[in-house]
């Protein structure tokens, strides 16, 4: 997918995370499903990993696996409203997730909204500090609210957690251009392409 906007970075949901297994028929059928689904996302193949948690959740309606990963493929369809209410009723049966308030996130980074999306990433953030993706979709946020100087700290910390991460030097870049610090952004542009040969995003930027 071609990134959004202003040749940032698009936000990516959170792929699925290990699961909490329950020892009843119908769970330990649901975790099947749900792994299952996870397989089909890894291979690309939305629609049927869809149908596996759809599965899931009718065997397990109590499961924030389920529909949390099923958000995260919703997104991948770009089905963003959709996504948003699984990922809703994820945070609604496991509240202390941080993946889950990621998720959240995203998908209304996605659909346009991002001072909410910037309440549930600092809800990701407080129960995940290192949380290198919430800060970097933090610092995204932010820039669409054209709020650049406090996108950088953001960055910052996205790049301390993970120092070879070349969409967080591009998007750094792209922030500190718009608040005309170009000789520090083309720095990070550099840096970006340097990290990852035949960035487009970053060898744009550096052409502007």
């Amino acid at each position: 997918m071609r990134p959004m906007p202003d040749d940032l970075s698009e936000p990516q949901a959170c792929p699925p995370a290990p699961r909490r297994v329950a020892g009843s028929g119908d769970a330990i059928a649901a975790t099947s499903s749900i792994d299952r689904g996870n397989a089909l996302q890894k291979l690309d193949r939305h629609e049927e990993a869809l149908a596996s948690y759809d599965q899931a959740i009718a065997l397990d309606p109590g499961s924030a696996d389920a529909f949390n990963d099923r958000g995260t493929v919703l997104q991948e369809l770009q089905r963003y409203d959709e996504a948003l209410a699984s990922h809703d009723r994820a945070a609604t049966l496991r509240p202390d997730d941080a993946r889950v308030y990621y998720n959240q996130g995203t998908a209304l980074l996605n659909l346009g909204r991002p001072e909410e999306a910037l309440a549930r990433y600092d809800r990701a953030i407080s129960f995940d500090p290192l949380h290198a993706d919430a800060h970097m979709n933090r610092g995204l946020a932010l820039q669409r609210l054209q709020r650049y100087e406090e996108s950088l700290s953001n960055y910052d910390t996205a790049i301390a957690l993970d120092p070879g991460w070349a969409d967080a030097y591009n998007d750094r870049g792209a922030a500190l251009q718009k608040l005309q610090r170009h000789e520090e952004a083309l720095a990070n542009y550099d840096k970006a392409a340097a990290l990852k040969p035949g960035c487009a995003d970053a060898c744009f930027n550096q052409g502007n």
